[in-house]
């Protein structure tokens, strides 16, 4: 496992812990360039680089403000840097974000599930939103509800879930469209 730091995160260092990619992987499928943001007169990020191959497998850790939900945040086309450029999978992701976030799979720390959406109504939605058709969104629904050991539970209202199955539902929903990119806000949580 290589250690290095990115340096653009916030007034503390985040870490940044990567497992090599295996050799056959080669494909980049995130390229950050310097990367600037600040929230008033308050920098957050100060031209953060990385690079990630498919395959590969990144943790950012650091101190509580340190920039790195708002690193992901851009990352994921959700909020545009002041400076620098994002590539997903080789496309200019700042420039064309609805065609990015095709290729990314994203969960925040907040679960933002459909508490009146039954768990399978929640991710046949999602597929939907990510083009699938109706009938292709219902087989992936109820594929995932099986992987995510939750198929008991399809037809049950996801507010009656606890913190756990709405993780693994959101985990999913992240999942639904075979993301090249798979982004992860405090997974643990």
């Amino acid at each position: 496992m290589a250690e290095s730091i990115i340096e653009g995160l916030a007034a503390t260092r985040a870490t940044v812990l990567v497992n090599e990619a295996p050799e056959t992987a080669a494909m980049t499928v995130l390229v950050a360039t310097d990367v600037g943001m600040s929230y008033g007169l308050r920098p957050v990020l100060r031209g953060v680089n990385l690079a990630l191959v498919a395959g590969e497998f990144t943790a950012l850790l650091g101190a509580n403000g340190a920039g790195k939900t708002t690193l992901l945040r851009v990352l994921a086309t959700l909020v545009k840097p002041a400076r620098g450029s994002v590539c997903i999978c080789g496309l200019d992701a700042l420039a064309h974000p609805t065609r990015a976030r095709a290729h990314i799979g994203l969960v925040l720390h907040a679960s933002m599930i459909y508490g009146d959406l039954t768990a399978r109504e929640y991710l046949s939605f999602h597929a939907r939103l990510h083009g699938a058709a109706q009938s292709e969104a219902d087989l992936l629904a109820t594929l995932w509800l099986g992987k995510i050991s939750l198929a008991r539970r399809a037809n049950e209202r996801t507010r009656r879930f606890s913190r756990g199955m709405q993780q693994r539902l959101t985990v999913a929903r992240a999942m639904l469209h075979t993301p090249d990119l798979l982004l992860l806000d405090e997974p643990y949580t």
